[in-house]
């Protein structure tokens, strides 16, 4: 009859438009793993800096002794950057042109400077008339984000450096402020003491910092920034535990833990998907996480199997997640630390799959088991 085709048509239509949503947001994040290696002669190597070409920055320490080397990765290749003289160095970011914002020792090591790396040749970036300085972001003009001791050594400010010239940010009163990200507009996430001496989350915009506040407790921290203005970092709640957190404007959003007590976050991308460590139930070891579409996934179960991996730890000074979701980080392999770059793919569940082929059946587009009905 024509009516039942028309009942059926009208089904199979209601069904689709059932059934294929559930598709669509069915799919599962995994991420493939690539080992970045480590120096010739080397014992351990970490990644703490992405770009969005996926170049990595981190580090190496070198056989037998605890020296820090800077190294960055264009593929799976190290290249060591060259230390300016002292007994250490340290890359934290990396921006799209390579450039590289970290700290190195100076003089033999009796005190460091921000550095910013061009190639692999470092500039010295000064202090703000203090014995030490550090360099924690960079955004693709270059600028970097850090802090240094003032003259005399009685206090430490958050600073911007553009090309050499070192500019002191504003505070909340206290005698530390540390800046860490920065994103392309020049604003910086970090932190600043009152004159309480209560850490708070700030963001700046020009010298100008704006109190993020807390969840509850007496302090909080920014670690990394998006171009949209929104800040990653974490912050005591009420009963004393730190949590990832996640501020928009001036609204902080808990984040959550992966079942324990304690959360950072510690990279952030445009999309607001952030990255950081948290406390499993029992609080007896930490694992990486990702928090995206308002849930928080154990990070090291959406890897996919046979990397040889045992453990995962991602770190930041500046940003260690791209806006393509590319992540950079460290973990275990064979009893040695590696630096690791993460590339997520999206695979569809074999239960979408099922729901996929059946909405198929419903409009026609699969063949049936059953006749069409010549009537």
């Amino acid at each position: 009859m024509k009516t039942n085709h028309l009942l059926t048509a009208s089904a199979a239509a209601l069904c689709a438009l059932i059934v294929l949503p559930i598709c669509v947001q069915a799919n599962a994040i995994a991420y493939t793993v690539t080992d970045l290696g480590i120096l010739s002669g080397g014992v351990a190597s970490w990644a703490s800096g992405i770009n969005a070409s996926g170049q990595v920055v981190g580090g190496s320490l070198a056989k037998g002794n605890s020296t820090n080397h800077v190294l960055a990765w264009t593929g799976t290749t190290p290249v060591e950057l060259t230390n300016p003289g002292g007994n250490f160095s340290r890359g934290s970011a990396i921006n799209d042109f390579g450039q590289v914002a970290g700290r190195a020792g100076i003089d033999g090591g009796s005190f460091a400077h921000a550095i910013r790396w061009t190639g692999t040749t470092p500039t010295d970036l000064g202090t703000l008339g203090g014995t030490n300085s550090t360099g924690h972001g960079i955004n693709a003009s270059g600028q970097v984000s850090g802090s240094s001791q003032i003259n005399g050594n009685g206090a430490t400010r958050a600073v911007r450096w553009t090309g050499t010239t070192a500019e002191e940010l504003g505070h909340l009163g206290g005698t530390y402020s540390e800046g860490y990200g920065i994103n392309a507009a020049g604003q910086i996430a970090g932190y600043s003491y009152t004159p309480a001496n209560g850490a708070r989350a700030v963001r700046w915009t020009g010298t100008l910092p704006a109190n993020l506040g807390t969840l509850g407790g007496n302090s909080s921290v920014g670690t990394a920034i998006n171009d949209s203005g929104q800040v990653a970092g974490f912050s005591n709640t009420v009963l004393g535990a730190e949590h990832a957190v996640r501020w928009t404007g001036i609204t902080a959003e808990d984040l959550g833990t992966l079942g324990g007590t304690n959360s950072q976050a510690v990279g952030i991308n445009a999309d607001g998907d952030v990255i950081g460590m948290s406390d499993l139930i029992g609080n007896t070891t930490q694992h990486a996480f990702l928090y995206t579409g308002g849930i928080m996934y154990d990070l090291f179960t959406l890897l996919i199997l046979g990397s040889g991996i045992t453990d995962l730890t991602v770190i930041s000074d500046g940003n260690s997640i791209n806006d393509s979701g590319q992540i950079a980080g460290y973990g275990n392999i064979g009893g040695q630390p590696h630096a690791l770059r993460l590339v997520p793919v999206v695979a569809p569940e074999p239960t979408s799959a099922v729901l996929l082929f059946g909405g198929a059946v419903l409009l026609g587009l699969a063949p049936s088991a059953v006749p069409p009905n010549p009537g």
